[in-house]
């Protein structure tokens, strides 16, 4: 089974990694409790930048069923007030997402999703998307690494399996559902080793419980190995697809492209590429968009980079470069979230006094973005990878830590 997390040939891939084999059935208990947030100076020294920072006191969400090696939080997806938590080294790398939701300040697990045909080896939970009461799951080892997406639908307190999503020409290795996302009934599901690593993502709509697919999307510049579709992301009628080695292949410059929907019709809008892009800065390993604007991250820059894109009319622009107040961070931008005008970065393994991860809350006023918050766990081990996922919706902002405690993994919930 290929053993793809992230790029091999930067430092950062072994941050979503979950091992081949459990470490062991040590269970854990879902703590039910309001988000525990506050301010903290004393974890990070006299840096007055970094006294600034929130500090979430423990995780708030776990698995009722957790056990060392799951991987929980390897990704997560939050809409409104329900979240998704991937594991997807559950039972043997078989898989297994968790549903939470809020009431008032109180998170509680709703259900634990898993495949009706799962089987070890799946990695069913490596990617996870939400809309409203819809989900989409990635399991990108199904089949041999064909790859497969599952949708589950909520009525009332309940969710169902509504349909598994493949490609009508499909096949072994493609590693479809690599990445997914979703907005309303349109669901993107990447599968960045199709064609010879070139790559692609496949468009699925909804009506009722049905899905049927409605485009496949590829870049107009496309050659392997490009790995288009390690990323996706969508908003509305537009979606965003990044890239591992685009354009031009052989570990060049980066790029992230945007698709655009006319009634049934997919067509590529823009090319998204870095004003001072270079050769392996990773551009478009994390992509993500809200509305007009998309961001996309770049960690191999320096010490880490995210870029914020805006549309106007048929047109994109960069319209800023985000990195984080302390030069020393590392891997900055190997996760990124947006709604609205407020953005979390994560950088799993920054410099920061202790080596904790952290996440980084930028908010946009007008075409100026401004760092607003650092968010760190107060509870967390040296290199655990804090940082990686993250996800945002409203003033609400989910941080993951899947390494936490022999990877049993936590999610962290902060109100920004």
């Amino acid at each position: 089974m290929h053993d793809k997390f992230l790029p091999r040939r930067f430092g950062w891939y072994a941050l979503k990694r979950i091992p081949v084999r459990r470490l062991g059935s040590a269970g854990i208990a879902m703590m039910v409790v309001a988000p525990a947030v506050a301010g903290s100076a004393a974890m990070f020294g006299a840096n007055p930048v970094l006294a600034a920072a929130q500090a979430a006191v423990r995780p708030t969400l776990t698995a009722s069923d957790g056990a060392a090696g799951d991987g929980f939080a390897n990704s997560l997806a939050i809409s409104g007030s329900t979240a998704v938590v991937g594991a997807s080294g559950k039972n043997s790398l078989t898989g297994a997402a968790y549903v939470f939701t809020r009431t008032g300040s109180t998170w509680s697990q709703q259900a634990e999703l898993t495949a009706s045909d799962g089987v070890a080896g799946d990695y069913f939970g490596y990617s996870v998307a939400i809309s409203g009461s819809t989900v989409v799951i990635g399991a990108y080892g199904k089949n041999s690494g064909a790859g497969a997406a599952y949708v589950f639908g909520r009525s009332g307190t309940t969710w169902t399996q509504q349909a598994e999503l493949t490609a009508a020409d499909g096949g072994a290795p493609d590693f479809f559902g690599v990445s997914v996302g979703i907005s309303g009934s349109t669901a993107i599901v990447g599968a960045y080793n199709k064609n010879s690593h070139v790559g692609a993502a496949e468009v699925f709509v909804g009506s009722g419980t049905t899905w049927t697919h409605q485009a496949e999307l590829t870049a107009s510049d496309g050659v392997s190995p490009d790995f288009f579709g390690f990323s996706v992301a969508i908003s509305g009628s537009a979606a965003v697809v990044g890239t591992d080695n685009a354009p031009g292949g052989s570990y060049g410059k980066s790029a992230a492209y945007v698709f655009v929907r006319s009634v049934t019709t997919w067509s590529q809008q823009a090319e998204l590429t870095a004003s001072d892009g270079a050769a392996q800065d990773g551009f478009g390993l994390a992509v993500a968009i809200s509305g007009s604007t998309a961001l996309i991250g770049a960690p191999g820059k320096n010490s880490g980079v995210a870029y914020a894109f805006v549309r106007s009319g048929t047109s994109w622009s960069q319209q800023a470069e985000l990195i984080g107040s302390d030069s020393s961070l590392h891997n900055f931008g190997v996760s990124v979230a947006i709604s609205g005008s407020t953005a979390v970065v994560g950088a799993p393994l920054p410099f920061l006094p202790q080596h904790r991860g952290a996440a980084y809350v930028f908010v946009q006023s007008g075409t100026t973005w401004t760092q607003l918050k650092i968010l760190s766990a107060s509870d967390g081990t040296l290199h655990q990878g804090f940082g990686s996922p993250v996800a945002i919706s409203g003033s609400a902002a989910l941080v993951g830590h899947f390494s936490r405690t022999s990877m049993i993994g936590a999610v962290y919930i902060f109100h920004v």
